[in-house]
């Protein structure tokens, strides 16, 4: 059962249920009854005024595609501030995305992730996996600015590379 399969093959049947230990709280069975069909490509979004006055690089996720090179990499003893926007741009569609993050031996990263909904009624999933080396850490701060008739879904796995 998961969220990116269901939005993938459109299937009702593989969304996860009450039954489904991970997810006891959050019946998104009953919560869904059709799925939105998928997101289209978006090529701009609004812009973040307060995300962009950080001047810090910013990496934009689009209804669920990069816009641009979406590598959050931080070599051994580096450090960094990255900022990444999920940003669902478009009403009543669904979207599923993958954003990895990567800090080498002793490096430092600062993560901010903004979940942002510019249009109602979106199903979004987001699954980010984070790899840490020996030594390495990290400091991740999540906004939410979700439609409030959306379901946004986002799962980050931080462990060792």
């Amino acid at each position: 059962m998961s969220l990116a399969l269901a939005l993938k093959t459109g299937d009702l049947t593989e969304l996860p249920g009450r039954r489904d230990e991970a997810w006891r709280w959050t019946d998104l069975r009953a919560l869904l009854r059709v799925l939105p069909p998928p997101s289209p490509e978006v090529d701009t979004v609004a812009a973040n005024a307060a995300l962009a006055a950080l001047k810090a690089p910013v990496i934009v996720y689009a209804n669920g595609r990069a816009l641009e090179d979406n590598e959050v990499c931080i070599p051994a003893t580096g450090k960094g501030i990255f900022i990444r926007r999920f940003v669902s741009a478009t009403a009543e569609t669904s979207h599923h995305l993958e954003a990895p993050a990567e800090v080498g031996e002793g490096g430092q990263l600062i993560l901010i992730d903004s979940f942002e909904g510019q249009a109602g009624g979106y199903v979004a999933d987001t699954r980010s996996v984070i790899r840490l080396a020996p030594g390495a850490t990290l400091e991740r701060i999540v906004l939410l600015d979700d439609a409030a008739d959306a379901v946004s879904i986002s799962l980050t796995e931080v462990g060792s590379s």
